[in-house]
């Protein structure tokens, strides 16, 4: 049975629900405190800063009138080149789908809800970081595994 969802673009009056569901996200990926105030803040002002500037776009599913599932685009930029004449790129982040809304399309539905906006953005490129068990919804969009990344975590 196909989910009875609609999709739209976050607003400002979804900073609530994008902190909880990217705190439910951080909580199942690397064991963050639902109750850590400090980082729901940062999340509240992040979203509050970047939402109504575009730096950060996402898009909701919505079901029973509420919030099942995030997406979303950080915007950046680099040189121009070649591939990439615009040098803007986007980094999806954010795609989380509560686990009783998961395995009915709704993630699906929101990445090319993304990949859609970042085309119509003369977006060059588009990256992210996949868990393994959303990667088949990546790689059916097109995405390419690539095992690249190098990270220096100094906090």
């Amino acid at each position: 049975m196909q989910p009875i969802c609609f999709y739209r673009r976050a607003t400002l009056q979804d900073v609530g629900p994008l902190v909880n569901l990217r705190l439910a996200f951080l909580v199942e990926i690397s064991g963050a405190s639902e109750s850590d105030a400090i980082l729901s803040a940062s999340l509240a002002e992040y979203f509050s800063r970047t939402i109504p500037s575009e730096e950060f776009i996402g898009f909701l599913a919505v079901a029973d009138g509420a919030i099942v599932a995030t997406s979303g685009l950080v915007f950046h930029r680099h040189p121009p080149s070649n591939r990439n004449p615009t040098g803007r790129e986007a980094y999806i982040m954010n795609m989380y789908t509560d686990p009783a809304w998961r395995r009915r399309g709704i993630a699906s539905r929101l990445l090319q809800l993304l990949i859609e906006y970042a085309r119509q953005n003369d977006c060059g490129k588009i990256s992210m970081h996949a868990l393994p068990g959303g990667r088949s919804i990546y790689v059916k969009a097109g995405f390419m595994p690539i095992e690249t990344e190098m990270r220096l975590d100094i906090g």
